[in-house]
């Protein structure tokens, strides 16, 4: 080792020891990441914890108010239309109607090729009727139930898919 090497503290090292002392160096480049990321993470959980005050005052509102279920089948085989559709009221309905209504596509809109009707002094309504429809054409069914409590309703609507006759 010259004097400039001894005095800068130079020391001459074999290719292992490189390796051996970049090791760590990879460890710390990879510790950086983990550690944003769970930073991040906990940083995320921090508002929805505190945002929290009194669990028992929750109140959860339903999604309907006075429709237990409302379906709708349709179908077509052999050149007939096949529709039910039914609707079931909460507890507390005293009245329940479906009006169903079959389509047909004509361009870009929709033309009513027949309409049905069922509505009851209970909690359920239903219809189920059929129809000759033209082969080649696309029909839907279109149903609108709606249930009463006293005088106040709820009403939905239900697109059935398209199908080819």
């Amino acid at each position: 080792m010259s004097k400039i090497e001894t005095l800068i503290g130079y020391k001459e090292q074999t290719q292992k020891e490189r390796i051996k002392d970049m090791i760590p160096m990879f460890q710390k480049k990879a510790l950086l990441p983990a550690l944003c990321v769970s930073i991040c993470l906990c940083a995320g959980m921090i508002p929805n914890v505190s945002a929290v005050e009194n669990v028992n005052s929750t109140i959860v509102t339903p999604c309907s108010m006075y429709i237990t279920d409302a379906k709708v089948r349709f179908a077509i085989d052999k050149g007939i239309a096949t529709i039910k559709a039914s609707v079931i009221g909460q507890d507390g309905v005293d009245r329940c109607k479906v009006e169903v209504t079959l389509q047909e596509k004509v361009g870009s809109t929709w033309k009513i090729v027949g309409t049905w009707t069922d509505e009851t002094g209970g909690v359920r309504a239903s219809v189920s009727e059929t129809k000759a429809v033209t082969a080649g054409k696309t029909y839907r069914a279109k149903v609108v139930v709606t249930a009463w409590s006293g005088s106040k309703s709820e009403t939905k609507t239900i697109l059935s898919p398209e199908k080819k006759a």
